[in-house]
C-alpha cells in the first residue's frame, strides 16, 4: 500500500512537471521574447522596454522554478537542455537591447541639445548683437548625424522611418535660425550703413566747425536726415529689444553740433556785416563829396581810425562769443550781436 502511493505521487509530479512545461513552452512561443523590435517614439519605446523586462523576469522565474525540479526521464532533460540555449540567446538578446537603449539615449541627447543650440543662439543674438559680425558660423551637425546612423542601423529597430519626425524637428529650427541670422545680417547691413552715412557727415560738419577759415560751408540738412534716419533706426532695434544702443547720444551729440554750426555762420554772417559796415566808411572818407560836412585830410583819418577800432572790437567780440558758443544760445548770440552794432555813431 505504501509503494502504491508512491508511485502515485511519482505519476503526480510527473503529470505537473509536463504540465508546467507545456504551460512554459506555450509563453515562450507566446511572448516570443528573443524577436522584439522597438520602436523610436520615446514613450512607445519606454513602455516596450519595461515590458522586455518585466518578460525577462518572469522567464528567469520559471526557468529557475523548472530548473530546480526532479526530471524523470531524457525527454525532460533535454528540454531543461535547450531551454539553458533559450537562456543564453535571451541573454545575449538582453545586451543587445541594452547597447539599443544606451544609442538611443545618445541619439535623444544629442536630437535635444542640437536643438538646445539653435534656441540659445536665436535668444543670445536677440539680446545682444555683435555689429561687427560679418558672419556666422554654420550649426554642426557632426555628432547628431553619428549617432543617428548607428540608431538606425541596429536591426532591432522595428521602424527606421520613424527618425524621420526627429529630423523634421531638427529642420524647422535649422530653418528658423537661418531666416533670424538673414534678418540679423540684413539688420547689421543696414546699420552699418546709417552709420558711415552719419558719421561720414558729422566729420565733415565737424571738420568744417574746427577749420580756421571757414570757407565753403557745407549745407547742413544732410546732417539733419542723416541723424533723423540713424535714430528711427536706433529706435526700432530697440524696440525689438535688439540692442543696447542708445539714440539719445546720437541726439545729443547732433544738436551740439548744429547749434556750433549756426553759431559759426552766425559768426561768418555779423563779420560780414561788420567788414560792409567799415567798406562802407572807408568809401564815405575817401569820397569828401558825400560827407554831410566837409574833412579835411587829417579830420578823415581820425574817421577811419575810428572805424576801424570799432570794427576790431565787433570782431573781437564775436571771435569771444564763438569760443564760448556752448555756453551762448542763438537767439542770445543774435541779440549781443544786434547790440554791438547798434552802438552812437563815430566822429
Amino acid at each position: 500500500m505504501h509503494h502504491l502511493k508512491y508511485f502515485q505521487q511519482i505519476e503526480h509530479e510527473k503529470r505537473s512537471l509536463r504540465q508546467r512545461i507545456n504551460e512554459f513552452s506555450q509563453w515562450i512561443r507566446q511572448h516570443d521574447v528573443l524577436h522584439k523590435k522597438f520602436s523610436l517614439n520615446q514613450s512607445k519605446f519606454d513602455q516596450q522596454i519595461l515590458d522586455y523586462r518585466q518578460l525577462y523576469s518572469d522567464f528567469r522565474t520559471k526557468y529557475d522554478r523548472l530548473k530546480s525540479t526532479i526530471l524523470f526521464d531524457d525527454h525532460d532533460k533535454q528540454y531543461l537542455k535547450s531551454l539553458d540555449e533559450y537562456f543564453h540567446c535571451l541573454t545575449q538578446q538582453t545586451d543587445r537591447i541594452n547597447s539599443l537603449t544606451i544609442s538611443f539615449n545618445d541619439f535623444l541627447h544629442e536630437h535635444a541639445n542640437l536643438i538646445n543650440t539653435y534656441a540659445k543662439l536665436i535668444r543670445f543674438y536677440s539680446k545682444e548683437i555683435d555689429w561687427n559680425l560679418s558672419s556666422f558660423e554654420p550649426i554642426d551637425h557632426s555628432k547628431y548625424n553619428q549617432v543617428r546612423s548607428q540608431l538606425i542601423e541596429n536591426d532591432l529597430i522595428e521602424d527606421s522611418t520613424e527618425i524621420f519626425e526627429y529630423d523634421q524637428q531638427i529642420d524647422e529650427y535649422r530653418k528658423q535660425y537661418q531666416i533670424f541670422i538673414d534678418d540679423l545680417q540684413i539688420l547689421i547691413e543696414r546699420r552699418r550703413s546709417i552709420f558711415i552715412r552719419y558719421e561720414t557727415i558729422r566729420t565733415q560738419i565737424e571738420l568744417w566747425c574746427q577749420s580756421i577759415d571757414h570757407e565753403d560751408p557745407p549745407s547742413i540738412d544732410p546732417l539733419i536726415n542723416a541723424t533723423r534716419d540713424l535714430v528711427e533706426f536706433l529706435r526700432s532695434i530697440e524696440n525689438l529689444g535688439l540692442s543696447n544702443d542708445k539714440h539719445s547720444f546720437c541726439e545729443k551729440q547732433t544738436k551740439d553740433l548744429i547749434e556750433r554750426y549756426y553759431l559759426i555762420r552766425q559768426y561768418q554772417q555779423m563779420k560780414s556785416l561788420a567788414e560792409k559796415l567799415l567798406l562802407l566808411a572807408k568809401n564815405s572818407v575817401n569820397r569828401n563829396e558825400n560827407l554831410l560836412l566837409p574833412l579835411d585830410k587829417h579830420s578823415a583819418e581820425i574817421l577811419l581810425d575810428k572805424f576801424q577800432v570799432k570794427y576790431s572790437q565787433i570782431i573781437s567780440k564775436i571771435n569771444i562769443f564763438v569760443l564760448c558758443s556752448n555756453r551762448i544760445s542763438l537767439n542770445n548770440l543774435n541779440l549781443i550781436l544786434r547790440q554791438l552794432l547798434n552802438t552812437n555813431p563815430v566822429g
